[in-house]
């Protein structure tokens, strides 16, 4: 997924949602962002999640072409994300 995709796809919703991404049938807060080369690497913690209004102001002067990765065993593409309660959960 490009940073453009995921911009669309968020733009109507709630501004307070929890970033979460999906690994090992877990769901870890994703709690900070690095820029690789032409990918935006989200990072799972322990720590409190970023919402979904801090990750579009950590985002909005970056590139729309930008990819999306998450910080697994390796840096994985991701494809998409679904809506739980107050979780945008990162697939």
């Amino acid at each position: 997924m490009q940073l453009s995709d995921f911009r669309i796809m968020s733009s109507d919703l709630r501004p307070d949602l929890l970033i979460y991404v999906e690994y090992l049938g877990k769901q870890l807060p994703v709690v900070d962002t690095f820029l690789n080369k032409n990918t935006l690497v989200l990072l799972g913690g322990d720590k409190e999640p970023l919402s979904l209004t801090s990750l579009l102001n950590i985002t909005k002067e970056l590139s729309e072409s930008l990819s999306i990765f998450v910080k697994k065993d390796s840096p994985t593409r991701v494809y998409g994300f679904k809506i739980e309660g107050n979780k945008i959960i990162i697939n």
